[in-house]
């Protein structure tokens, strides 16, 4: 009887607490964000890429960065 009751309680008081927290007027009220002026971070970088302002990054795992030499690629026309 006891464990019946116990339960019964503490999920009545979490419905009702549910219950008041969904009648709450503030729920959905969020302004929107401020845009940024600048965009931060990734698109930044892409920005200043497309814009020619920086080199876009290569390959650190390559032991020389950007395009190979024209000798070195492989070409069909060679």
């Amino acid at each position: 009887m006891i464990d019946n009751f116990s339960i019964l309680l503490s999920h009545g008081w979490l419905l009702l607490a549910f219950w008041l927290l969904l009648q709450r007027t503030d729920l959905n009220s969020e302004p929107p964000p401020i845009p940024d002026p600048e965009p931060q971070g990734f698109s930044k970088r892409v920005k200043a890429v497309r814009e020619g302002k920086i080199k876009p990054a290569g390959n650190p795992y390559r032991k020389t960065l950007g395009p190979k030499p024209i000798n070195e690629q492989d070409s069909k026309d060679a």
